[in-house]
């Protein structure tokens, strides 16, 4: 057989893309094969889809890069074409940083022989909810923007009216006056502060003290510091390596690693996990994996069994947006894990299509219990219901404050414009003054172990 470099020298290969991809295709494959890539553009590519949510993607990316292939060669009337497909979701090691995979498909209609090549990496991807012309600002001129272009939608993540392409700044400021005009857009920047008196106050823990409110930027966020033996419960800042305006401060000083770990004196704290999703089906045993993949649940495939769970008219699960969906790992005994509590919810970074497994953000083992979830605001609401019950459940005591840490994923924009967990907590406990912030990550103390959360609330309930 001929070497590849020899196969197609002087051959024309069809690009289909309208984002400018084939100026940075081209030149490696060219310099590769020696052949020449032809840019074709006469279809809309986001009518397969789009990482903005507009439009959703039906299919794996492999399926929508094999698509665009296809149609690459049926408009350049050739046998060669090339189709990539890329998304945003959450890193492999944490769950936490964006991470971007493109995968890029080739395929040779006259050798019967098609290539599929993926490459992933820490990304460029951010988000901010505001309604701050100076917010805004600030956050583009980080981004690069306008050579990064921008997207703006209102603040609920379900709301598909979108302007996106935004690349002048008079373009910018019209967009967020659009988004901003019906009271959609929900959070705004602020400084939040709680005075404590009599004998309440934080201070830095002694050995063996716990438990332990527990800060951190990303950039800063250590396996070693997380995993200690003491109990934790906090969350991580928003910002992606801690020079941003998220900063952990303590002590009258901003952290210099990025992280602190304080413990309230005076009171006696009890701490509860919301993670909120509704789950699909009972714990079942995860029967084979391979790295971060898991490729059968309960002897089926991965994939197979999630669809299996999906309510009647949800079977098809790629019209469904992926990153909704959860697998829950179980604690202790299965029978009563969910209703309890006893779970730690993983977003699925990955559907594969090829082996029909799924990807996660970490390595699980052959025997671990799973249920599949997915993420919806009356099971959010609920759960947060179920949280407050089991707090109060052996005291008709009030507490005297609460700290709460919320994902950025789950607050007024999942709930549709109303933060329910809070309507819920001054429901519970009228005029209960609360202290947090929205977040990238929430740290909780599960199973034993200090563990990083995703679209979870972590409350604290304080006592005198």
């Amino acid at each position: 057989m001929q070497p590849m470099a020899q196969m197609y020298a002087g051959a024309e290969i069809a690009l289909l893309t309208q984002h400018g991809k084939q100026r940075v295709i081209a030149p490696a494959l060219e310099d590769a094969l020696g052949c020449r890539v032809r840019h074709v553009d006469g279809y809309d590519t986001d009518l397969l889809g789009t990482f903005t949510r507009d439009i959703p993607r039906f299919g794996t990316q492999a399926e929508a890069a094999r698509k665009k292939a296809c149609i690459a060669m049926e408009l350049a009337g050739g046998p060669f074409g090339l189709g990539s497909e890329g998304a945003f979701v959450p890193d492999p090691f944490m769950g936490m940083a964006p991470w971007n995979v493109e995968v890029i498909a080739f395929i040779d209609y006259l050798r019967d022989l098609e290539v599929v090549g993926v490459a992933q990496g820490r990304s460029n991807f951010h988000r901010l909810l505001t309604n701050e012309w100076p917010a805004l600002d600030a956050f583009a001129r980080e981004a690069g923007f306008p050579d990064q272009q921008l997207a703006v939608r209102p603040g609920d993540e379900y709301d598909r009216r979108i302007r996106k392409g935004i690349h002048t700044w008079p373009a910018l400021k019209a967009a967020l006056a659009w988004a901003a005009e019906d009271g959609w857009v929900i959070e705004e920047t602020a400084a939040a502060a709680m005075v404590f008196g009599g004998d309440v106050f934080l201070k830095q823990a002694r050995p063996g003290e716990a438990p332990l409110l527990s800060l951190s930027v990303p950039g800063a966020l250590d396996l070693a510091w997380l995993e200690s033996e003491e109990e934790r419960y906090g969350a991580v800042a928003s910002d992606a390596d801690g020079n941003g305006p998220y900063r952990v401060w303590s002590n009258g000083r901003v952290q210099g690693n990025g992280r602190s770990g304080l413990i309230f004196d005076g009171v006696r704290l009890r701490l509860g996990i919301s993670q909120g999703a509704r789950p699909l089906s009972e714990p079942m045993a995860i029967t084979q994996v391979d790295g971060h993949d898991i490729l059968t649940v309960a002897n089926q495939p991965a994939l197979a069994n999630l669809a299996h769970h999906l309510p009647q008219l949800e079977r098809e699960l790629s019209r469904l947006p992926l990153h909704l969906f959860m697998a829950g790992i179980t604690f202790g005994d299965p029978e009563h894990a969910v209703a309890e509590g006893r779970y730690h919810l993983l977003p699925l970074i990955s559907a594969n299509a090829d082996d029909r497994s799924v990807t996660v953000p970490v390595l699980l083992s052959p025997g671990d219990r799973l249920f599949w979830a997915l993420r919806q605001p009356p099971a959010a609401e609920q759960d947060m219901r179920l949280t407050l019950d089991r707090l109060g459940a052996d005291t008709l005591e009030a507490p005297e404050f609460g700290p709460l840490f919320s994902c950025q994923g789950r607050g007024a924009g999942f709930y549709g414009g109303d933060d329910r967990d809070l309507a819920l907590l001054a429901e519970r406990y009228p005029g209960l003054p609360l202290i947090g912030f929205y977040g990238n990550g929430e740290i909780a103390h599960l199973n034993g172990m200090n563990r990083l959360l995703q679209y979870s609330a972590v409350l604290g309930l304080a006592y005198v």
